[in-house]
């Protein structure tokens, strides 16, 4: 009984864990494109790029 208990969690920590790291991963990958866009906006806008770069950089350091 209790080996059965401790496969049940296992196997659902492990489902959890895929799908929180796919769902980190997606929502990482869409902060990364607004930065990206950002920083074209800032280029077009005659600014210097640095202001995307630093942010998205911001964006990587905190995950």
């Amino acid at each position: 009984m209790v080996p059965l208990m401790m496969l049940s969690e296992f196997i659902w920590y492990v489902v959890w864990s895929c799908l929180f790291g796919f769902c980190n991963c997606y929502i990482g990958g869409l902060l990364m494109s607004t930065s990206v866009k950002e920083t074209v906006d800032n280029t077009r806008e005659k600014k210097t790029g640095q202001e995307g770069l630093q942010r998205s950089s911001y964006v990587i350091f905190m995950y």
